[in-house]
């Protein structure tokens, strides 16, 4: 009876030490259940958050959905430091599913995801149609509402050109976290432009062109010198004419030209280009294969002495070259020749300086969410200077130094062949992005990556990179008012009429410039031409449509 008694009691005491520490723990539970974030104000415990053993700590739990671009990042160091840094900011743990999506294949599982309604918590976007659709549905969280919460975020909005045409809606909504560009040195160059056979232009003692008339009587010589080639080419992409647009200041479609939209394919500076390249192509100094040939036979000839000369391109090609190319081959670059008549040329994609939102990718979070706040606190962590180096640059000592106060990547990085390739294992990189993707991009880091090239200019050969080569000697006046031109938005019916008046008049205006080109059509019909696009279509109800929504947003 004794051992029985003292057996009770033991039971009694056990039991009641037991439902005291299950009344301290629904006590801690319901503490921090009241904390949450969830969408109406719930304080009822789910199952996204969890307690971290050996703590008071909530462990957030989330689903994301990523585009990749080639690899995942996942278990990399920087994407291990990413979340480190993401916990100690937000004062939680992270439970964090990822399925990654490769990114030739993100589009159809995005459109999928969004039009099935049950979408991860935070999701890449790309486009902004999609989010501001299925935003006014109310499936996709409305990011205005919660824009004082991002102040990092906020700071890029404020200082980018035109934002409230290309981030907010009409209602003055914003669904999706905007792709960032910080470019805090305010360069303006570009990744194109001319290339020319340095080597033999020194051979010859011929000047690198840096007018048209210049780049036409070097390719006289040059065909005189090698009879058997066409000094000039061009791959598909861009096409020839289009250097000579950029010389002309001038386009071939619906532009911004600084003051208002115009159409450039009736125009006169339109007219020339194609002029000048008729009249390399019947003096044989343009490969009369120019239509036809693919990027492959262009990379031949130019490496076999057939070519010397193309007008614009990526200088990129010119590396390629040298190393595949003859021994004594060199390939370098300088900027598109200028027509004095329009002064100097304009370059093709110029960089965007500042700290700015681009609205086509970024992120969006899901209306359904159980933590609209906390999950904008991360994203707009994204958009500090701490977060942009790390998943720009990587870690210091890893991948990166820091000399005479720039960072610059360690020298087994940018000796490998392909910098961006040895930052891929790391997490780094435009194939490897670590975080929720899209991050904001630096450019300084991406200007990291790149190579000094043969350059020639203002009458000099140097080695330079060419972003800092053409920002420096393009200057200003180089970048094209296009590329910063004031972001109109089209709402569905006005888009489907620009598509189907401009479609077939794009479509014959680019037929018509290879006839042109080649010589199958005169320039004497030139206003026969201009009636027939007339006929086609009302694209001048078009331009003044766009400068219509032009005058709202240009202030």
């Amino acid at each position: 009876m004794g051992n029985m008694k003292s057996s009770n009691t033991r039971k009694v005491a056990y039991f009641a030490i037991l439902l005291a520490v299950l009344l301290a723990s629904s006590t801690v539970f319901a503490g921090c259940s009241s904390n949450n974030e969830g969408e109406n104000g719930s304080n009822k415990q789910t199952d996204s958050d969890k307690q971290t053993e050996g703590s008071g700590e909530q462990t957030i739990k989330l689903s994301v959905m990523a585009g990749t671009f080639g690899a995942v990042p996942e278990n990399t160091e920087v994407q291990k430091e990413w979340q480190r840094r993401m916990e100690e900011y937000i004062g939680r743990k992270l439970d964090i599913d990822w399925q990654y999506i490769p990114w030739g294949d993100y589009s159809d599982k995005f459109k999928l995801t969004l039009a099935s309604g049950d979408l991860p918590d935070i999701m890449t976007n790309t486009g902004s149609d999609l989010a501001v659709q299925y935003g006014r549905q109310g499936l996709v969280l409305d990011i205005s509402k919660y824009l004082d919460q991002a102040p990092n975020y906020k700071a890029f909005l404020d200082s980018t050109p035109y934002v409230e045409s290309s981030m907010y809606t009409p209602e003055g909504n914003m669904y999706f976290f905007g792709d960032g560009w910080s470019n805090t040195d305010n360069n303006q160059g570009s990744a194109y432009g001319s290339l020319y056979r340095f080597d033999t232009f020194q051979k010859h003692d011929i000047k690198i062109p840096e007018t048209l008339d210049e780049l036409y009587e070097a390719a006289k010589k040059l065909k005189q010198l090698y009879p058997d080639s066409y000094p000039v080419n061009a791959f598909p992409w861009p096409k020839v004419e289009e250097a000579f647009m950029l010389s002309n200041h001038v386009r071939s479609d619906i532009y911004w030209d600084g003051d208002r939209f115009t159409y450039g394919a009736v125009s006169e500076g339109y007219k020339e280009a194609l002029m000048f390249a008729n009249k390399l192509f019947n003096e044989k100094l343009l490969d009369p294969e120019i239509i036809t040939q693919s990027e492959d036979q262009v990379k031949q000839k130019v490496m076999t002495g057939k070519s010397f000369i193309v007008p614009v391109a990526w200088y990129g090609f010119t590396s390629e070259f040298n190393s595949l190319g003859q021994d004594s081959m060199e390939w370098g670059g300088a900027l598109v020749p200028d027509n004095p008549t329009y002064g100097k040329a304009w370059k093709m994609s110029s960089i965007e300086p500042g700290k700015l939102i681009r609205p086509y990718n970024g992120v969006l979070v899901s209306a359904k969410t159980k933590h609209p706040e906390l999950i904008v606190k991360m994203l707009d962590y994204q958009y500090t200077d701490e977060m942009i180096d790390l998943l720009n640059w990587g870690i210091e000592g890893r991948t990166y130094e820091i000399k005479e106060g720039k960072k610059q990547y360690l020298p087994e990085i940018l000796n490998a062949a392909i910098p961006s390739k040895a930052l891929e294992p790391f997490g780094v990189g435009g194939s490897n992005r670590a975080g929720f993707i899209f991050s904001p991009q630096e450019f300084s880091a991406d200007l990291g990556k790149y190579r000094p090239m043969p350059f020639f200019a203002e009458g000099k050969y140097m080695v330079e990179k060419n972003f800092i080569a053409t920002d420096k000697y393009g200057g200003e006046e180089s970048v094209a008012p296009y590329d910063r031109a004031p972001t109109v938005t089209l709402d569905k019916d006005e888009q489907a009429k620009r598509n189907e008046t401009m479609t077939p008049i794009d479509t014959y205006v680019s037929e018509a410039a290879i006839k042109f080109i080649i010589g199958e059509r005169s320039f004497d019909e030139w206003d026969k031409y201009k009636s027939e696009i007339k006929n086609l279509g009302d694209y001048e109800a078009i331009v003044k449509m766009m400068n219509d929504k032009a005058e709202a947003v240009v202030k």
